[in-house]
């Protein structure tokens, strides 16, 4: 998590492996994740996320999927989001090293609001 609020790109796309099952991107290269995450960096310079409870692990293939929920708070100098995600991530074994190789999110919950530059994002609203 310390990695992801880390304002260095590096530092982020170093988990990912070269392929992945990237959100509603599906499948994409390391580049197309690394512009992805250069936008979040840029747009949202203060992030903070958390996972608070331990997540759930099982076995899949060749690796292994790690389930959780994600608070997330998302500022910058027009105003602040959040909210919780329902995170999947799966991981394999690469060259001795875990990656991931994909990522999925579904909203929980989120704020709601208008961000000075327009953003409007929804508040405090389960999903169904």
């Amino acid at each position: 998590m310390n990695a992801l609020a880390a304002n260095n790109l590096e530092t982020q796309v170093r988990y990912y492996a070269d392929s992945v099952d990237y959100y509603e991107f599906g499948q994409v290269a390391k580049e197309v994740i690394r512009k992805d995450l250069q936008h979040d960096i840029t747009t949202w310079p203060k992030r903070l996320y958390t996972v608070p409870e331990p997540p759930k692990f099982s076995p899949d293939g060749n690796g292994f999927i790690a389930e959780f929920p994600m608070r997330y708070s998302l500022t910058n100098p027009k105003g602040t989001i959040g909210g919780i995600l329902q995170m999947t991530v799966r991981f394999e074994l690469q060259g001795g090293v875990w990656q991931v190789v994909g990522i999925q999110r579904k909203v929980i919950q989120a704020a709601r609001g208008v961000t000075s530059d327009g953003i409007e994002v929804r508040k405090a609203v389960p999903a169904h």
